[in-house]
């Protein structure tokens, strides 16, 4: 029991032991908590590194597609463009062409009516009257239709702005309550005719036109300005005015002369050379 005892009490006051502290107190002086806390620190930065890294190249990939998607749009109306004025420019070739070929069977329709002895004077004036072929004078109606004053900045939407349907609802009542000839802002209308909007322009057969949009109507004045505000056509026409804030206006002529229609018109073109 002694030798035991002695042996306990030389090992737990042996200077050995407490000079391998001392050592291990040196050497590895910081705790090894720190250590580990040092790591999760060096990673976070580096994932706050990487993250924004990813959120950059998320950035310059979809301000790449975002150009790469404007320019498939650009070439895309650029072709719609193209597309459309080759159209215009073939369906005013085939307008021409058919405006040439009605003024060609008019003259062979009055050749052929003298052949016969029936081109009496007045039925060779009544039919230029109602083929628009002959200047007429006398009194009437002027019919103006304007725009709204904040057209300008609503183009865009077209609100505020007269419309093909508005200047053929005038055009057809006035015809209808017996005006003997019409025209809108100078061109003549008569069979054949229309008036429609292309692009952002209305056109009469095939001249644009502008407001404010003036129609002259040659017969009886109070007939006539009685036609735009009875039944459907007043109902439409003062809804027209009361929601796009387009004007309507009407004034009683006691003489005025409308032109007679231009049945044939010329058109040409030139090719202009690269570099000039």
């Amino acid at each position: 029991m002694t030798n035991q005892h002695a042996s306990s009490s030389s090992a737990g006051n042996d200077p050995a032991a407490s000079m391998s502290l001392l050592k291990a107190i040196l050497e590895n002086p910081l705790d090894a908590g720190y250590g580990t806390y040092h790591e999760k620190a060096s990673r976070g930065v580096t994932s706050v590194f990487h993250r924004t890294i990813t959120i950059l190249i998320a950035i310059a990939l979809g301000i790449g597609a975002g150009f790469a998607i404007s320019g498939l749009r650009a070439q895309a109306q650029g072709d719609v463009h193209s597309s459309l004025l080759s159209h215009a420019q073939t369906q005013t070739q085939q307008i021409t062409q058919m405006r040439d070929e009605v003024a060609t069977l008019r003259t062979h329709v009055k050749e052929l009516s003298a052949q016969q002895g029936q081109s009496s004077i007045h039925e060779n004036a009544a039919t230029a009257l109602a083929n628009a072929d002959t200047q007429v004078s006398g009194p009437g109606l002027k019919v103006t239709l304007t725009d709204a004053a904040n057209a300008v900045s609503s183009r865009q939407s077209g609100q505020g702005q007269v419309r093909d349907q508005d200047i053929r609802m005038v055009v057809n009542a006035l015809w209808g309550a017996g005006a003997e000839a019409v025209s809108v802002n100078g061109q003549r209308i008569g069979p054949g005719s229309f008036i429609r909007t292309a692009g952002s322009a209305i056109l009469v057969d095939i001249t644009p036109i502008s407001s404010p949009y003036t129609i002259e109507a040659i017969g009886d004045a109070n007939t006539l300005s009685l036609s735009l505000v009875r039944g459907s056509t007043g109902d439409y026409l003062s809804s027209a005015e009361s929601l796009t804030g387009i004007k309507l206006s009407a004034q009683s002529v006691k003489e005025m002369t409308l032109n007679a229609r231009d049945n044939r018109s010329t058109r040409w073109s030139e090719t202009i050379e690269e570099g000039h």
